[in-house]
């Protein structure tokens, strides 16, 4: 791999971004139809995240004027998404976002930030979150009904991406989950000036004072509060310990499992919903629906989504939304453990696809939220999973469940 040194990259940086500038001035950037997000545009907000992750002090004057541009026109052309009515093919977000720019309007100040409170790491309870009537603590039938298109949607969005297949539980591309205490302080969370649902207002949560969300470009971020979630997309928190966001949302943690507004993932889906957590694989048992991530994904959703972010037109690509649901039939005994008890539960109870990404993923806690709240740095290991490999599960044998 061939390591750029800081000149070089910001004069690739420059070039890339006044190529998109150019694309946006000619007109060629934007999109007349309203059923799916451009590609320049997608390419404008990836601009946009590098320009976020240099920073300022570091960044040429011309990267910054460039960079200034680029967030000039994306508060000039991005509203904050609604709550689409089905069925819809505009997509909440885009796939890749920007990453937190340093120059967004920031909400007054919180109190100062209360020391990490006494007592010991927190620990994140194993206990199933959401009620037992919620779509990822139900179990499939007996008997469910499976699309017409399966066969060719499975081949599409799972089997033909089964050699990347990957458990996402790093800290880059898992889910950040955290435990507020009651000595937390209160905070309502800001939404960037690019981010989504800032005219949603959301109530004040208790947020631990540097919890940190992972560190890939979703920078997802899950607080559990008693029976409230606050979940957070490109997440972070400001020097004067507020915290901003490129969308939020609080859920109960003991509903239902879907969010009523933009929130964490492009499904709607509260953030927490689905993942695999460590004590899961050390009972060696999953009693809820998983989630997963997919390349191709249609630009439409399907229930119980309540948006989504695909892009394509094919009507073989899987929606948001899409249960899928491994074969009762299929042999799994000779599948590494952590494998086959995820293939279990994707026996019994499914997986929902919630996000669009660049693998077929099945998602999982990172270790980072635990451990920037005093607990260990790796929370996979002790449990066995040293491997993120899923490429040994059956994703062939698949098949989609109608809603």
């Amino acid at each position: 791999m061939i390591t750029l040194r800081p000149a070089a990259r910001g004069l690739r940086l420059c070039f890339a971004l006044a190529m998109l500038i150019g694309l946006l001035a000619s007109g060629e950037a934007a999109s007349a139809d309203a059923r799916s997000s451009s590609k320049a545009s997608t390419d404008v907000r990836r601009a946009a995240k590098a320009c976020a992750v240099a920073k300022r002090k570091t960044a040429s004057r011309t990267t910054q004027r460039t960079c200034s541009t680029l967030r000039a026109h994306i508060r000039r052309t991005s509203k904050p998404a609604k709550r689409p009515s089905m069925p819809s093919t505009q997509p909440s977000k885009p796939v890749e976002t920007p990453s937190t720019p340093r120059t967004a309007p920031r909400p007054a100040p919180d109190a100062a930030p209360a020391p990490t409170p006494s007592g010991g790491p927190r620990s994140a309870s194993p206990a199933r979150l959401y009620s037992d009537t919620s779509p990822f603590n139900t179990r499939i039938g007996a008997a469910p009904q499976i699309a017409p298109n399966s066969a060719e949607m499975v081949d599409k969005s799972l089997s033909s991406y089964k050699a990347s297949a990957n458990f996402a539980n790093s800290d880059w591309w898992g889910v950040a989950i955290v435990n507020a205490r009651s000595s937390d302080p209160m905070r309502t969370v800001g939404v960037f000036d690019w981010g989504f649902g800032a005219d949603i207002a959301q109530p004040a949560m208790r947020v631990p004072n540097g919890a940190a969300p992972t560190l890939g470009s979703d920078h997802h971020l899950a607080v559990l509060d008693g029976d409230r979630e606050l979940d957070m997309w490109v997440a972070d928190q400001q020097p004067n310990g507020s915290w901003m966001a490129g969308a939020r949302t609080v859920t109960s943690s003991t509903g239902s499992g879907v969010s009523a507004e933009i929130g964490g993932n492009a499904a709607g889906f509260a953030l927490a919903a689905g993942v695999i957590r460590p004590e899961e694989i050390a009972q060696g048992r999953i009693e809820h629906a998983l989630q997963f991530t997919s390349p191709y994904v249609r630009n439409r959703f399907v229930a119980p989504a309540i948006h989504g972010d695909g892009r394509q037109s094919d009507p073989d690509a899987m929606p948001m939304g899409t249960r899928i649901q491994l074969d009762p039939a299929a042999d799994i005994s000779g599948l590494p453990r952590a494998q086959r008890i995820a293939a279990q539960a994707l026996k019994e109870y499914g997986a929902y696809l919630t996000d669009s990404s660049g693998s077929l993923a099945i998602r999982g806690e990172a270790s980072i939220g635990r451990a920037s709240q005093g607990g260990p740095t790796d929370i996979w290991g002790p449990v066995g999973v040293t491997d993120p490999s899923m490429r040994s599960i059956p994703w062939d044998q698949m098949r989609v469940i109608l809603p």
